[in-house]
């Protein structure tokens, strides 16, 4: 019977913790502009090879 307990009382800390989470997740803007990312790769900003990392582009003359 202990055992039940143990895993309620688990399963609580568990999902407390998804909450806690989540909570963090709103604040912080993790789930503001979700459409955005798909539109990126058309964006025109980078030339046709230089990749998008800062150190691997070529300066634009």
């Amino acid at each position: 019977m202990i055992s039940i307990y143990i895993l309620i009382l688990l399963s609580l800390l568990v999902a407390a913790g998804a909450f806690v989470l989540y909570l963090w997740a709103v604040r912080t803007g993790q789930f503001e502009d979700l459409e955005e990312t798909k539109f990126q790769i058309f964006d025109e900003d980078d030339e046709t090879g230089t990749g998008s990392h800062p150190e691997t582009r070529q300066p634009k003359p």
